[in-house]
């Protein structure tokens, strides 16, 4: 409860420390309307442009599912040649 009595609460999202990769079942919509699968990930499928382009509902349901299915087992942040995203949380949905 917040101090106005408003229920609610604060967390924190360890990514980094407590990583949670494998049990992850977040994607991101950015504001450019890519679909980012992975907070640190450079991958995006571009949804705006195929929505402009008047593609079906199936296909874009296809695309988006098809993302989904290669998204990443786990960022590499910890590893060596890791590249951060140039993006900034608000760009990136975070």
């Amino acid at each position: 409860t917040f101090a106005d009595g408003a229920p609610g609460g604060i967390g924190f999202i360890s990514s980094v420390s407590q990583a949670f990769c494998t049990a992850c079942n977040r994607v991101r919509l950015t504001a450019e309307g890519g679909l980012r699968t992975c907070l640190f990930s450079l991958q995006e499928t571009p949804l705006r442009d195929l929505m402009r382009s008047g593609v079906s509902d199936d296909h874009l349901g296809s695309v988006i599912e098809t993302a989904i299915w290669r998204k990443e087992e786990g960022h590499l942040i910890n590893k060596p040649g890791f590249i951060k995203p140039a993006k900034s949380m608000s760009q990136i949905g975070g």
